[in-house]
C-alpha cells in the first residue's frame, strides 16, 4: 500500500501540514497566527490534537455545509478535538491561547483567527459559567462564537 506523501511536511514539533490540506483537492492554505496559537495551544494541553478540518477549497466548503465566507477558506480556523480533554476544558484552554472566534459543537472546537468580533455582550465568566452549567448538559452540537478581548 502506498502512503500519500502530499505536503507531508513537518511544519511544528506536533503539527504537519497535511492535517490541514483539503481532502478532495489535497491544497493546503494556512495562516500563520493560526499555527502559532495552535502550537500554543498544543503547549497548554499537553496532549495531541486532532485536526478535522483545516483549509477547505470552495467544492469542500459547499460539500460540508460550510458558511460562505467560512474562515476555512482562507486558511484561518481549523475544527480541532483532544480525546483526553472534554469540550469545555478545551474550551478554557483555546481561551487561554488567545483565539478570537470559537465555535463550541458537541464533539469539536472551531477554532479560528478572525479579526473582528462576531457575537459580543457576553463576559467570559459568563459565557464559561453558561457553557457549564446549561449548553454542554442540554445540547448536543451548538454553535457560539465570542470574541475574546487581548
Amino acid at each position: 500500500m502506498k502512503t500519500d506523501k502530499t505536503n507531508n511536511i513537518k511544519i511544528s514539533r506536533h503539527f504537519n501540514l497535511q492535517e490541514f490540506q483539503c481532502p478532495c483537492c489535497k491544497r493546503v492554505i494556512l495562516n500563520s497566527e493560526l499555527l502559532g496559537k495552535l502550537v500554543k495551544l498544543r503547549l497548554l494541553i499537553k496532549e495531541p490534537i486532532y485536526i478535522n478540518s483545516g483549509y477547505r477549497c470552495l467544492t469542500e466548503n459547499t460539500k460540508v455545509g460550510g458558511v460562505k465566507k467560512s474562515y476555512h477558506l482562507f486558511g484561518m480556523a481549523a475544527d480541532i478535538s483532544v480525546h483526553t480533554l472534554s469540550i469545555p476544558d478545551l474550551l478554557e484552554f483555546a481561551i487561554k491561547a488567545k483565539f478570537t472566534g470559537i465555535g463550541v459543537y458537541g464533539t469539536f472546537l472551531h477554532l479560528d483567527v478572525s479579526k473582528k468580533s462576531k457575537v459580543g455582550g457576553l463576559k467570559l465568566e459568563e459565557f464559561l459559567n453558561l457553557a457549564r452549567n446549561y449548553f454542554f448538559p442540554m445540547v448536543l452540537s451548538i454553535y457560539l462564537v465570542i470574541k475574546i478581548d487581548s
